[in-house]
């Protein structure tokens, strides 16, 4: 791409395309630091096809609905009139689209036209030309159960709900781990695992004010974890952009920012406490 991108639209087949893995999350990360559109192919001349699309409006800056067709002019009519809408030239906007004819239609107006990638990462095409690096790391964590409630923590500044976890260290097993970023995190010095809830592989991406961007990949092993007594210290500084409370469990699975964390919420949840000595 001659032109730094400003914008990016996703031209998707339809609207099962936001069901797959990361596509939504991708949209939300993008939209604060990219102009966005959303087109979703066949909605236009079908009934109810753009209040349909009108639910979409926190995904992007411009949504819209267009027939397929094989007319070059009338792929080139629409595309022009959504970066009109957009409010950019079309030297910095970034088309992803299937379909070869309106990949065409948005080269010959200047746009940097890209396919969709294959699965399981349709958006490779676009994290390549948007210069995103990637990470992939292993990490840890513990969903701390004191009765019917759970150990989260607040980060104010992002209006987020998060489980505690962090990177696994070189020479740490997952367990110690869990248990030291549980501890560094809310303060809880002395917990106990109770159950080992297995792993999910998550990916995400992160775009700051300036510079390319990331694709993170992140291989998460979580714990059921008990406070073994209520003993606390002082957290690291780093931590304290975090604040730790006791949440029932119901708020919770609703209040967790993350997918993935809500996941393993329930299955903490579905893992019977195994009896304690003497209890």
């Amino acid at each position: 791409m001659g032109h730094e991108p400003e914008a990016v639209v996703l031209a998707l087949p339809n609207l099962l395309t936001l069901e797959r893995p990361g596509t939504t999350h991708f949209l939300e990360r993008l939209r604060p630091r990219y102009h966005t559109g959303l087109v979703v192919a066949g909605t236009a001349g079908s009934p109810g096809g753009l209040s349909q699309l009108s639910r979409l409006a926190t995904m992007a800056d411009v949504i819209a609905g267009y027939q397929t067709g094989r007319s070059q002019a009338v792929a080139r009519r629409t595309i022009e009139g959504l970066v009109r809408r957009l409010g950019v030239a079309p030297e910095v906007v970034l088309w992803v689209d299937g379909r070869s004819i309106w990949r065409h239609a948005a080269s010959t107006i200047g746009l940097a036209a890209l396919p969709w990638g294959s699965s399981p990462d349709r958006l490779r095409p676009v994290r390549s030309a948007l210069g995103q690096r990637q990470t992939t790391y292993a990490a840890a964590g513990g969903v701390v159960i004191v009765g019917g409630a759970v150990v989260v923590l607040i980060r104010p500044q992002r209006d987020e709900v998060r489980l505690p976890k962090g990177h696994i260290e070189s020479g740490e097993t997952a367990q110690s781990a869990a248990r030291r970023e549980v501890a560094e995190e809310t303060g809880y010095l002395d917990t106990a695992i109770e159950a080992d809830l297995g792993h999910q592989w998550v990916e995400f991406d992160l775009f700051p004010r300036r510079g390319p961007g990331w694709h993170v990949a992140r291989d998460e092993h979580y714990f059921r974890m008990r406070l073994a007594s209520e003993q606390t210290g002082e957290r690291p500084r780093e931590a304290r952009k975090f604040t730790p409370r006791l949440l029932a469990v119901g708020e919770a699975l609703t209040a967790l920012s993350v997918p993935a964390e809500r996941e393993w919420l329930r299955r903490a949840l579905a893992i019977e406490r195994p009896a304690t000595p003497g209890g």
